[in-house]
């Protein structure tokens, strides 16, 4: 069974009996072009009077298989309007050229990357081949076109990659110590009693004893001079 479609002022783009979803209509379907790319922006599900209930559940197996690709190749020929698109840019190209024609000048030009970009963006939109568009409309290779749609994309930046790309996920910056000192604890210049502190301290009673030796031997502060 193939997916109907139909349109009214009521309900808009329609679409119906798609596999899986056959007990629902999909009203005011929206599919509008996103970095040249069709895309599904909007869409009403309605169930179809008469089906049974059991086939009506909306479960999260069913969701996980939304017919979002079956409703743009449906609606999408019907919903974006890019020929008259093509034809200006081509009118556009045939003006900026001395000879009147629809060619590739030498070094290239904005204005036939436009016209490169249009035919791309109105090809994706009805589901068929871009490049063997752009070599058809050009009249050369399929190589050659694809260099061309290259141009349109990475100098003037007149298309997307047609991929979908993720939205970026937020991340923090994990901290790393950086060599300096926290502000808390500045360094302070050194003081001689801190060196005396430290010689009564290793020759206290208490720390010979834990070291193993006897009180004064071998200790700075009990040493005689000869």
């Amino acid at each position: 069974m193939n997916p109907t479609y139909d349109v009214d002022t009521d309900t808009g783009h329609t679409v119906s009996g798609i596999p899986g979803w056959e007990g629902f209509r999909f009203e005011q379907v929206e599919v509008e072009l996103v970095d040249g790319i069709p895309c599904l922006i909007g869409v009403n599900v309605r169930p179809i009077p008469g089906t049974p209930l059991r086939d009506l559940q909306i479960e999260r197996e069913r969701m996980a298989r939304f017919p979002v690709e079956d409703l743009i190749s449906v609606v999408a020929p019907f919903a974006i309007n890019t020929g008259d698109d093509v034809t200006a840019a081509l009118n556009a190209l045939r003006t900026s050229t001395t000879a009147g024609t629809i060619r590739r000048p030498r070094g290239g030009s904005v204005e036939f990357s436009r016209a490169v970009a249009a035919i791309v963006v109105a090809e994706r939109a009805m589901g068929r081949p871009t490049i063997a568009k752009v070599a058809e409309t050009f009249r050369v290779s399929e190589a050659r076109a694809n260099q061309y749609v290259a141009e349109a994309r990475d100098k003037y930046g007149l298309l997307g990659d047609g991929r979908r790309r993720p939205v970026p996920e937020k991340v923090t910056p994990t901290p790393v110590y950086d060599g300096s000192l926290p502000r808390s604890t500045p360094p302070r210049p050194f003081d001689e009693s801190d060196h005396r502190d430290y010689l009564e301290l290793i020759n206290s009673p208490d720390h010979q004893k834990r070291r193993g030796r006897a009180p004064g031997k071998g200790s700075t502060a009990h040493r005689k001079d000869s």
